[in-house]
């Protein structure tokens, strides 16, 4: 079934590519002539976009999905601050517990290769109950991230946002607190 739904739906291009100058290292960097001949092997380089990670933890200093709370192997992240706020509240059943301190938001780089983006209902669906299938589905045909585009997140008042599930640790980079 979620290999139906992913059939449907677009896949995005990557973000922006760095200019060829930055990726040979700028100027001074190795010749056109030392990377067509591949005396130097380079990476190719993305650009990045901001995204927001709640967490209960107050001091977290990494992002690793080996502490998944919510689906294991996965990192979630949203654009907009005020929703990764709600996800600093300790839960239990889904419900947040308010008898605990809450934790912080952190500002993180999300880099994907390969996102596969969600829209509509399918979005939201995914969103509300974390579609194990479809995270399934998506990892076998190499996505690295899943973007449900505009869908309501929040506790009690919510908000449209894009949701982002980080399905590979290695496009995610903390970048640091949030300080509104």
């Amino acid at each position: 079934m979620a290999d139906d739904l992913l059939k449907g739906i677009r896949r995005i291009r990557p973000q922006a590519e760095i200019g060829l100058e930055d990726q040979l290292g700028g100027p001074g960097g190795p010749s056109l002539a030392n990377l067509f001949t591949g005396k130097v092997d380079l990476p190719i380089q993305r650009r990045g976009f901001t995204a927001y990670h709640g967490s209960t933890n107050p001091d977290l200093t990494s992002l690793s999905s080996k502490h998944a709370v919510e689906t294991p192997g996965t990192t979630w992240h949203t654009s907009e601050p005020d929703v990764a706020s709600t996800f600093t509240v300790p839960r239990e059943y889904g419900e947040p517990v308010w008898d605990h301190p809450p934790g912080s938001i952190y500002e993180v780089n999300l880099a994907p290769r390969n996102p596969l983006e969600l829209h509509g209902q399918e979005a939201q669906e995914f969103s509300d109950y974390n579609t194990p299938s479809v995270i399934e589905a998506a990892r076998r045909r190499a996505h690295d991230m899943i973007i449900a585009r505009n869908v309501n997140e929040g506790i009690g008042d919510t908000r449209r946002s894009d949701v982002y599930a980080v399905l590979d640790d290695a496009i995610a980079k903390l970048v640091g607190k949030f300080n509104w």
